[in-house]
């Protein structure tokens, strides 16, 4: 259905806690054959910086590291370029991409440019790991919106154009957007540059994309649909604007930015930075029930022994329901209701509606399983003394 994509892709949804495996079936532009690598638990543990429980065991390194460790910024990378006003967006060229004809147009038309810039809108409240559902690309000329959720098995073939150390890829904040290109699409980056890591060497009084917009180019953005829900076939004018945004103007900033950082002699460390983010491999979290009791000293909630006991049950009872229907744990029950209930600690379907009104629907199709869940988890003292209760 158009309202759960993903339906379209069950065979390949796997919400288990098992490593990712990277998605490369072909490398491009490889200095070193494609090899899927292992990396053991004991070489992770000197780097997790003490966050050891929530790492995987094992994963495997990003199959690009190596031509990602071995790029180096051109002169034409590194120095300040003409100067290239960017065109208004109404006088330029916007290609709607959603078939094998129009992708096979627009890599061509990548493949001529020297410099690109990227973005991505994701997806997370009705899927348990989220997914990509729009690409957007701008060269000097021309922007393209790429329906990520139609395309999603055909992208691959972008990573021709994106693994080129030849060809500049412009991103801002790319830190999740490297994650998600890889566990979606098995796309790398390689020779890529951080609008978002060069604000933070330049020290700017923010590093958000609409400041530098506001501040480069006096252009205000409507922040309305940063949480807009971009599984919606057709996009509205809006969100077709607001996505273009995000790309139009970032190769004219990436220019403003490259010249006063090598001002300052700062250039090769925003390369070097956004190399860095580059080279994460994308990881699955595994889950970790314990984390439940961070949660409670986020709420600074007085619980008793009991309660804090049915609030690590849902907590384990949630994330089995959001795997299973492909939803995310906040969707299946919302945190302050999870609270609610373990403080209630119901017993029964009333007593579970007073707790919990309205009931979200996962909850309610399943309300048996989750008391049955909250009946496990109190302790036989608490079940004898609400006995003797009249």
């Amino acid at each position: 259905s158009a309202s759960r994509p993903q339906l379209r892709w069950r065979d390949e949804i796997d919400n288990s806690d098992a490593p990712f495996v990277p998605r490369l079936r072909a490398k491009p532009n490889a200095l070193v054959p494609l090899q899927l690598v292992l990396v053991p638990p004991s070489e992770e543990a000197g780097s997790s910086g003490g966050r050891g429980r929530a790492e995987p065991a094992t994963w495997y390194a990003n199959p690009y590291e190596r031509e990602i460790s071995a790029f180096a910024p051109s002169d034409a990378q590194l120095l300040p370029g003409p100067d290239r006003p960017f065109a208004p967006l109404h006088a330029t060229p916007c290609t709607w991409v959603d078939s094998e004809a129009t992708l096979t147009h627009m890599r061509a038309r990548l493949a001529a440019a020297a410099e690109i810039a990227i973005d991505l809108e994701h997806h997370s409240y009705r899927s348990y790991r989220g997914f990509v559902c729009l690409m957007q690309i701008s060269t000097r000329d021309e922007d393209f919106l790429v329906d990520a959720i139609e395309l999603r098995g055909s992208l691959h073939l972008l990573n021709e154009t994106l693994t080129n150390p030849n060809v500049t890829k412009v991103l801002h904040g790319c830190d999740s957007d490297v994650l998600w290109l890889q566990r979606d699409f098995g796309i790398y980056l390689v020779g890529a540059f951080d609008t978002g890591q060069a604000a933070r060497l330049l020290e700017l009084p923010s590093y958000s994309l609409a400041h530098l917009l506001s501040h480069y180019c006096a252009v205000s953005t409507n922040k309305a649909y940063q949480l807009a829900d971009w599984r919606i076939r057709p996009l509205t004018e809006e969100m077709i604007a607001y996505a273009r945004d995000d790309t139009h103007y970032l190769l004219y900033l990436y220019d403003r930015l490259r010249a006063e950082l090598h001002g300052r002699g700062l250039c090769a460390a925003a390369w070097a930075r956004t190399a860095e983010l580059c080279k994460q491999a994308h990881k699955v979290k595994p889950f970790d029930a314990d984390e439940s009791a961070a949660l409670l000293r986020r709420h600074a909630a007085p619980l008793s022994a009991a309660q804090r006991a049915v609030h690590r049950a849902l907590y384990c009872w949630r994330d089995a329901m959001a795997r299973a229907a492909d939803e995310s744990s906040g969707y299946v029950l919302p945190n302050h209701l999870m609270l609610r209930v373990a403080m209630a600690m119901p017993r029964t379907p009333e007593q579970l509606h007073a707790a919990c009104h309205p009931l979200p629907p996962v909850l309610g199709y399943n309300s048996a399983s989750v008391l049955s869940a909250i009946a496990m988890a109190l302790p036989r003292s608490a079940i004898d003394h609400e006995k003797k209760v009249p």
